[in-house]
């Protein structure tokens, strides 16, 4: 890796410690990136329904765009979970997916008290549409083969059995 950034052997443990200071740090961007994305599909005067949807696709194609990253940013095992700066990523890159719940809550598609368990909810049904299209699961096993296709049509699925307006 660090030949690959232009860097000697020994400049990322100068830099970051040890391997595990790398994979945060590298985990960290990948969350602002992340969140850049999700944020980048929301377009003022969308419905809470059609937020969360955006938000979803966005989420499901950042992480099979960049699969490797998006591995690690989820494999705390790997890095300095409690670093700082890592977790601040995490918690910002929720933020579009927060901001659709929030939308959601104030079009009474959702009850105030259930926008945790709504916004859990969101969140599992992308990460495990990723993680089934990952590990090749879904191969001949839904139509279309196509995880835009898919991604579109389960956050619209899930916006859609939220309670009516």
């Amino acid at each position: 890796m660090a030949a690959r950034a232009g860097l000697s052997h020994a400049a990322p443990g100068v830099l970051f410690g040890d391997r595990a200071g790398l994979l945060t740090a590298f985990a960290a961007e990948g969350f602002d990136a992340l969140g850049e994305v999700m944020q980048g599909a929301v377009v003022p005067g969308m419905s809470g329904r059609e937020t969360l949807a955006a938000v979803g696709r966005a989420y499901v194609a950042f992480a099979l765009e960049h699969p490797e990253r998006f591995e690690i940013m989820f494999r705390q095992d790997l890095l300095h979970a409690r670093d700082e700066g890592y977790r601040a990523a995490a918690d910002r890159a929720s933020g579009p997916l927060q901001e659709a719940i929030r939308r959601c809550v104030a079009d009474g598609a959702i009850e105030p008290a259930q926008a945790q368990d709504a916004m859990l909810a969101a969140w599992t049904l992308v990460h495990g549409l990723v993680a089934l299209w990952r590990s090749k699961h879904l191969v001949g096993r839904v139509t279309p083969a196509d995880p835009d296709v898919l991604a579109d049509r389960i956050t619209r699925l899930y916006a859609g059995l939220l309670r009516p307006q």
